[in-house]
């Protein structure tokens, strides 16, 4: 029996209805909901603590815009001349730049893969161990980068910022069928649902979430996003419905 990962809006219901029908296992991720955290208080602790660490990571506009404002809330933006500042996308980089913030380093979005060279040489002679790294982020997806810089003996600080549901257990457990094989196919329909996707977990880095699963998408506008993300993809011959659930469906033979 083949799994497929839809996404939640009722356009889809038609889709997984057939799906169903037809013998396969239909799971949907939980709505994107990106709000602030109840108990922040992990956030607000690694603001008040901030300057014993080297670097600041803004992996996206997200991370950017809730850190900054909790440290703005009883900081001034100079107070963060003391930090170097790496900013993933032109997103990230732009909301410091809103809230006065200079970014001693700007990686493109989909090049999170360069983070860690960026780092290295931007210190040069001093050793990647010695450096002590901040990393706000949802609290849901270890970058490829964070590892890198482990790895070498530098200590990074995952603090979560925000979250983006509401139902984090549901979340949870569907990293986890991810992550075991659970899930033999998720079905993209729509470029947006990409984007929703990717942001509900926290991550552009779609390959490594998606090792092993096979990703369909309905027609050439929505595979070209999902290339972006360096997803490797299959569509049926006419963006037609059922050819796209025959597809979904031979994904698991």
């Amino acid at each position: 029996m083949i799994s497929v990962l839809i996404p939640p809006d009722s356009s889809n219901r038609a889709l997984a209805v057939q799906l169903e029908n037809s013998g396969a296992r239909v799971f949907t991720w939980p709505s994107l909901e990106i709000g602030a955290l109840l108990d922040d208080s992990q956030l607000r602790d690694a603001t008040e603590n901030l300057f014993g660490y080297d670097w600041l990571i803004l992996k996206n506009a997200r991370a950017a815009d809730y850190f900054i404002r909790t440290f703005l809330a009883e900081h001034l933006p100079d107070e963060l001349d003391e930090v170097r500042v790496l900013a993933i996308g032109s997103e990230a980089c732009d909301k410091a730049s809103e809230f006065q913030i200079h970014v001693d380093i700007a990686v493109e979005r989909f090049a999170t893969n360069k983070v860690y060279g960026e780092i290295q040489s931007y210190v040069g002679d001093v050793e990647i161990a010695r450096l002590n790294l901040l990393h706000p982020n949802a609290g849901i997806t270890c970058e490829l980068y964070e590892q890198q810089l482990e790895a070498d003996g530098a200590r990074i600080d995952s603090v979560t910022a925000y979250r983006t549901c509401r139902n984090s257990d549901q979340l949870a457990k569907l990293k986890a069928l991810l992550a075991g094989g659970g899930i033999d196919c998720v079905a993209f329909t729509s470029a947006s649902a990409i984007n929703e996707f990717a942001c509900l977990f926290d991550t552009d880095d779609l390959p490594r979430l998606l090792t092993g699963v096979a990703v369909v998408c309905p027609d050439q506008s929505t595979a070209g996003v999902a290339n972006e993300f360096g997803l490797a993809t299959t569509m049926p011959s006419e963006p037609a419905f059922d050819q796209l659930a025959d597809l979904i469906n031979n994904t698991g033979t």
